[in-house]
């Protein structure tokens, strides 16, 4: 998905051409996805609900007075999160607005549901944290300047959340000790956009153009991909990356316009 309103796919088994799926007419800045359904959220707060097999747009509404940045789609609940700093809950069924929920006067850029799927994290541009109950969504905890000035990046790994943001900080903090700082690391020379767990490891990416590996349960640097140095490196901005265990793949796309895949 991107800025032209093109959801596209690839095989990266059999082609480097993908396949358009739909267009909507709107930069596009968020997905979700079920076995039957795309849920997608616009530059314009619009939220997109769209059939897998035909392509078609199910549903289509006004939502957010700013930007959907995060689509969260658990079980029977559908979440977006905007850069009005609400969250809005659907019903999955007959894709009507259930309840919203307003969080913070800036923009809510982030969530991550824990493993146990009872805790979800939210980052936002207020550079807070705010935990959660889920599904009830009652406000447990505003971890207050944990980024300067914004919360770019959430996940969960070893009871521990994990988070990345605009100060090019990375961040551990303690679920069992109430969210307590454990860790802060100077992980980039810019704003970290993605930080994603894997079995070993922490990936992050970066505006400062680089990926890099941390080892999952010591949080030291395990590798570092960055322009000049490795050939195949992207020489913008990276800012998703999404993973493969099953085969030890790693997707990063990028504001050079490339999806790239990388072996580990």
């Amino acid at each position: 998905m991107g800025g032209d309103g093109w959801l596209v796919e690839w095989d990266p088994d059999h082609s480097s051409d993908g396949q358009l799926i739909a267009r909507v007419p709107d930069q596009l800045f968020s997905l979700a996805i079920t076995p039957h359904r795309f849920y997608l959220g616009s530059f314009q707060g619009n939220f997109y609900i769209l059939d897998r097999n035909s392509g078609a747009i199910l549903h289509e509404q006004r939502v957010h007075q700013r930007g959907i940045f995060s689509i969260l789609v658990h079980e029977h609940h559908v979440l977006t999160l905007g850069g009005d700093g609400r969250i809005v809950a659907w019903d999955e069924t007959s894709m009507q607005q259930v309840r919203e929920y307003p969080l913070s006067g800036k923009a809510l850029r982030v969530q991550a549901l824990n493993p146990a799927g009872d805790v979800l994290a939210v980052g936002a541009s207020d550079g807070s944290i705010y935990i959660l109950s889920f599904p009830e969504l009652y406000l447990q905890k505003q971890i207050e300047s944990a980024h300067v000035p914004s919360v770019f990046a959430l996940t969960w790994a070893d009871n521990r959340l994990i988070s990345g943001g605009r100060d090019a900080l990375l961040k551990a903090w303690r679920h069992e000790m109430n969210y307590e700082l454990e860790l802060s690391l100077n992980a980039h020379w810019y704003a970290i956009y993605e930080v994603i767990a894997t079995q070993e490891f922490l990936i992050t990416a970066s505006r400062d153009k680089t990926m890099r590996w941390w080892n999952r349960h010591t949080m030291e640097p395990v590798k570092t991909i960055q322009w000049g140095e490795v050939m195949e490196a992207h020489v913008h901005s990276v800012n998703t990356l999404a993973v493969d265990e099953s085969r030890n793949m790693l997707f990063s796309g990028s504001e050079d316009r490339t999806i790239r895949i990388w072996q580990f």
